[in-house]
């Protein structure tokens, strides 16, 4: 984590966003605490102490249900931020594109209107404006067919997939 933290650091400082002092790092924990028995075809005992964890259960393809992990992490914003950008990993890295594309709703009415339009209409306000950029680890298109709005029209904000 140290070698991902200073990189973040340098791109941050040499992108002119700002001294690198001023970074503040925030870590949100995911609003879903798993347990073996979760994951389907296994058959096992509950574990107290598992630290499995996720964003959404989404293990039949393509229903994921976003409110819980959009208000989670707008929540984490609301408090502590704005921010000016994020990383994600996984389903983190396609929740942060998804929310790039809700920031991005109050500065483009075009944007905000793909959100209404979509099959699962995303109806409240971002949490805070478009973010600088974003860092997406392993990430993934989320329910496309249910979520296009996000997707389309493009989203404006730098995202960098690895």
């Amino acid at each position: 984590m140290h070698s991902l933290r200073s990189c973040l650091v340098d791109a941050y400082a040499s992108a002119c966003l700002g001294p690198s002092s001023d970074i503040e790092f925030l870590y949100p924990n995911t609003p879903i605490r798993l347990d073996p028995s979760d994951f389907p075809g296994i058959n096992a005992e509950p574990l107290e102490d598992c630290k499995a964890s996720a964003r959404w259960l989404d293990f039949d393809g393509g229903h994921a249900k976003l409110k819980i992990p959009l208000a989670a992490l707008s929540s984490v914003v609301q408090s502590s931020g704005p921010v000016d950008a994020i990383v994600g990993f996984s389903q983190g890295a396609a929740l942060e594109a998804v929310f790039a594309a809700l920031g991005e709703s109050n500065a483009h009415p075009e944007r905000r209107k793909a959100h209404q339009e979509q099959e699962r209409p995303i109806p409240w306000e971002a949490a805070q404006g478009p973010l600088e950029f974003a860092v997406c680890f392993s990430g993934f298109l989320v329910a496309r067919n249910l979520y296009g709005g996000f997707y389309e029209p493009r989203i404006k904000t730098p995202i960098w997939n690895a």
